[in-house]
């Protein structure tokens, strides 16, 4: 809301002025401020969904493609290292044109399709005992262990993908943070793990 007031003759003797006060009351509109989005890491897929009924749908547009009105969900090639940008105009709570532009990186598509924990503690208590990827499980090729000068200490093409904190040698890799490689179709993703005993 915004308070407005009118003076009129202002330059005049107060008796010959007059003056009007009131309020503007502005709708609240309510539009979009996001998109929902889930991603297929083994099929290489992202889906975007716009979260509005298709007759306020007027565009979607995305890779340079504008997609037919009332288009609710797009899926488009997941690629990584890249950043998706998709363009919904529709009409909003009150029936105005609004615009949402949206900006999404395929590097936080991915890491919310998996789970790639930072910790495990091989410590023979049965509780996260082993390093190893929650999701998209079926499409892992190779998982590669690094210790900290790039010396390779582990390595598997063979499921399970996991690492129990033993080298391929068969001794136990001392605490400390090793660097993992996990190759999937497609995709390779690189991080760090700590070993914790």
């Amino acid at each position: 809301s915004y308070n407005w007031q009118l003076i009129t003759n202002p330059t005049s003797s107060p008796i010959c002025r007059d003056t009007l006060r009131g309020v503007v009351v502005v709708p609240e509109r309510r539009g979009l401020d996001s998109l929902q989005w889930e991603a297929d890491i083994c099929d290489l897929w992202i889906l975007f969904t716009v979260p509005l009924e298709p007759d306020r749908i007027l565009a979607v547009q995305a890779e340079g493609i504008t997609y037919r009105p009332g288009t609710q969900a797009i899926q488009l090639p997941l690629r990584s290292p890249y950043t998706y940008f998709v363009q919904v105009i529709y009409l909003d709570s009150e029936g105005c044109l609004d615009t949402l532009n949206y900006t999404l990186n395929a590097d936080l598509a991915i890491s919310r399709a998996l789970l790639i924990p930072n910790v495990f503690t091989p410590n023979g208590d049965g509780i996260n005992d082993v390093f190893r990827i929650v999701g998209s499980v079926g499409c892992v090729q190779e998982l590669i262990i690094y210790d900290r000068w790039g010396k390779e200490l582990y390595r598997t093409t063979v499921a399970p993908f996991e690492w129990d904190g033993r080298m391929a040698q068969g001794g136990q890799a001392s605490e400390g943070a090793y660097v993992f490689v996990i190759r999937f179709r497609g995709l390779v993703r690189a991080g760090t793990v700590t070993l914790v005993r």
